[in-house]
């Protein structure tokens, strides 16, 4: 029996432009505040890609209402899972479906279940893997460790979007946030 994979709870989109992404969704779609963080090897993340470290940095704008929508745009050009996706869609698209896990070393050390796993790594004391697609085609499975500390994050975004009234759209975790953003933004 294949240990709990937990629920579905976000989709996580590849986009060229974050900020273009991020006012699409919130002219269009109504989705918002996202909040923007950097991720990656500035941040101390740590990422294996096939079982080699892969250097990452990446701009993340996330907006957790009933579903967590979490766009994604590269910040420099290095080979992972990320960038092959975007060659092959370069306008962007959904790339993975995410689960909250609460037995994360279960799941990965189901047998086929680790057959599957691309990258694995780690982000302020959260574990998470990526699942190659297999039958769903390119969008792939993120599992995502389960702890008390996630729980209260995505509580806490739910009740800001909950509460959101259509101001300040767009919240960076920082100046430098925001420079990058606006640098990696296109014309």
């Amino acid at each position: 029996m294949k240990p709990d994979m937990g629920q579905i709870f976000h989709i996580g989109y590849i986009v060229p432009d974050l900020l273009a992404a991020m006012q699409f969704w919130v002219a269009e779609m109504g989705v918002g505040p996202f909040h923007v963080q950097r991720h990656g090897d500035a941040t101390g993340e740590r990422i294996t890609w096939h079982g080699e470290p892969m250097p990452a940095d990446f701009l993340v704008g996330k907006s957790t209402g009933d579903v967590d929508i979490e766009l994604i745009a590269m910040n420099g050009d290095f080979a992972s899972p990320h960038r092959d996706y975007l060659r092959a869609n370069p306008h962007g698209g959904a790339h993975h479906l995410g689960l909250l896990v609460d037995d994360f070393d279960a799941a990965i050390a189901d047998p086929e279940i680790a057959a599957r796993i691309i990258t694995i790594g780690h982000h302020n004391g959260i574990r998470t893997a990526y699942l190659e697609g297999g039958m769903m085609g390119t969008t792939m499975l993120e599992l995502i460790e389960t702890v008390p500390m996630m729980r209260e994050k995505l509580a806490a975004a739910r009740a800001a979007s909950q509460a959101w009234d259509g101001r300040d759209p767009i919240r960076y975790a920082s100046a430098e946030v925001e420079a990058l953003v606006m640098a990696n933004a296109r014309d």
